[in-house]
């Protein structure tokens, strides 16, 4: 369970940083009028991202999930509830479905208007927007949830005759996955004040 969360937090954090984020800063340039860029994206068919299923890194046996439970509950309901999030891949499905309606023929996007070609971006736009909103999502949950109430299931003391060494190094790993990916990484106070007004709170 510690090595999924850490890996899950490790595999988010890179993929916004090296595929996500620079999508959306792509996108960015060329609605502000960069057409060459829009040009090699559109040959180098580099609209298409994240085409492959989630990798799923692992679990834990039922028996396990078990076990915990009798101890503490919300750790395994946390644990799966990490766990769908990381295999829900609707966002992504749509936008694999979108990029290969409109942004996969050269020719035919360029025949369109600019209007048109304008529209098609800002709709790709959202979609990574999307993506980039699910990782600091699930960073978030990582971070602030899961993880902490790992570590204070570790500290128990029914593990003092137990060695817990694997899963604390495991844990010692989040700062550094921290420090290396820091500039993709939400605040997580921030980013409850964020959701707190977003969406319909923002509108009313």
């Amino acid at each position: 369970m510690t090595s999924w969360a850490v890996r899950q937090l490790q595999s988010e954090a890179f993929l916004k940083e090296k595929t996500i984020s620079p999508h959306i800063d792509a996108t960015k340039k060329i609605m502000e009028g960069d057409r060459k860029l829009l040009e090699q994206l559109l040959v180098a068919d580099e609209f298409d991202i994240l085409t492959a299923s989630n990798i799923s890194i692992g679990s834990i046996p039922e028996n396990f999930k078990l076990a915990i439970g009798f101890n503490n509950l919300r750790l395994i309901q946390l644990y799966e509830a990490a766990q769908g999030m990381a295999a829900d891949e609707y966002d992504k499905t749509c936008l694999n479905e979108f990029v290969k309606n409109k942004l996969k023929d050269y020719l035919a996007f360029n025949q369109l208007s600019l209007e048109e070609q304008n529209s098609i971006l800002n709709t790709y736009w959202d979609y990574v927007d999307r993506l980039s909103r699910n990782s600091d999502r699930m960073i978030v949950f990582l971070m602030s949830t899961l993880i902490p109430e790992i570590s204070f299931y570790l500290k128990k003391k029914q593990f003092k005759f137990f060695s817990v060494k694997e899963a604390t190094d495991w844990l010692k790993k989040v700062e550094t996955i921290l420090e290396q990916h820091k500039d993709e990484i939400p605040n997580t106070e921030e980013y409850f004040n964020w959701l707190k007004d977003s969406g319909i709170r923002k509108i009313l």
